[in-house]
């Protein structure tokens, strides 16, 4: 069935006409549709990005800027834990390495060791509108039974381990220990705290558990000597006291043993700490300004502010199903334009956006 007779008649029903009408709009299909479309609704995408900017800015001004402090640590692969000197039985992949060294410092052991040496629960705390509003919502939830309220050194266990950053710097064996803060004194010792713990913890977690051994045996020994040496004094028996001498020399020279190796397990307990095969490379220091700049925010802000203006006008654009142009009647209709005349709707200020076209 031909739709479009001679003479630029339509047999179309009026209720395709009318489909094809409120259809959604389709007019987006170029680079250069695209600019067409941003000069159509410029005063709403205007309006769209100044008020991004305008909250862009009032938050970045209210908003505290954060500080943060960075810490630097080497690991040297394929050497015991706790003594550089050696090499490992089994050395580890250098993966495995980073990952471990990242869970122990991360760990909750080493944010209690932090919150307990600074004293972080006992320091005053700024009584801001935002954490007051944030209190009260939170004991409101906790009545409600929505949320449990936690007391004030488990809420700093968790902030420190959640805002504590550990990474492995790129193509090296180097972790990259960073805490952020609203003070650049706090942010640098807590990061400071973090690290010694953190080394502390390592020694630790690896450390070779021979001197208790030893010491548990070397008291066995002397309580074994001490019970032979008693048969030997109430011994009358002249072949059974040789025996018991024979015993006795035998457990002496375990016992020495046990002593001597007890000695020398406590003095590589007690050996430097630089003996571990973690060495702290920069320590954190106040840092002089802000992790990121207001100008970094607001040029973020901008890129933003314009991205959601632009779609909201596509958006826009293709939910509406109003005739602007020849050509919209041309995509819409299917149906040639003869010709189009302004419309003057109350004076030569009101008329339509249309043009002659013959």
């Amino acid at each position: 069935m031909n739709d479009k007779p001679h003479g630029g008649q339509t047999n179309l029903p009026p209720a395709r006409v009318r489909a094809m009408l409120f259809e959604p709009s389709t007019r987006v299909s170029s680079g250069r549709d695209v600019f067409e479309l941003v000069f159509k609704h410029l005063s709403f995408v205007l309006g769209v990005f100044g008020s991004v900017m305008i909250l862009s800015v009032v938050f970045v001004y209210l908003r505290p800027p954060v500080y943060e402090a960075t810490a630097k640590v080497a690991i040297e692969r394929g050497k015991r834990a706790t003594q550089r000197s050696d090499l490992e039985l089994y050395p580890l992949e250098p993966a495995e390495v980073i990952m471990s060294e990242i869970e122990i410092a991360r760990s909750r052991t080493v944010a209690e060791e932090v919150v307990d040496t600074l004293g972080l629960p006992e320091r005053p705390v700024k009584n801001t509108f935002g954490r007051r509003v944030g209190n009260r919502l939170t004991s409101l939830l906790d009545r409600l039974g929505l949320v449990t309220q936690l007391e004030r050194r488990e809420k700093l266990i968790l902030m420190v381990q959640k805002d504590l950053r550990v990474e492995p710097a790129p193509q090296s064996s180097v972790l990259v220990i960073s805490y952020r803060a609203e003070s650049a004194g706090e942010a640098a010792e807590i990061a400071r705290a973090a690290t010694e713990s953190y080394l502390a913890h390592h020694r630790r977690v690896f450390a070779d558990n021979a001197a208790a051994f030893f010491q548990e045996r070397v008291r066995e020994t002397n309580r074994e000597l001490a019970a032979l040496r008693a048969r030997l004094r109430r011994e009358t028996d002249p072949s059974q006291s040789e025996s018991l001498l024979l015993n006795v020399s035998v457990v002496e020279k375990e016992y020495a043993f046990y002593r001597d190796k007890w000695s020398t397990a406590r003095a590589e307990m007690a050996a430097d700490k630089s003996m571990v095969n973690v060495r702290v490379v920069d320590y954190p220091v106040v840092p002089g300004q802000p992790a990121r700049s207001r100008l970094f925010y607001l040029v973020l802000a901008g890129l933003g502010g314009m991205i959601l203006a632009v779609s909201l006008a596509l958006v826009r654009e293709y939910l509406d199903h109003a005739i602007y142009s020849a050509r919209d009647i041309e995509e819409f209709l299917d149906l040639p334009v003869l010709g189009s005349v302004r419309f003057v709707a109350g004076g030569p200020g009101e008329s339509w956006n249309g043009r002659s076209d013959g």
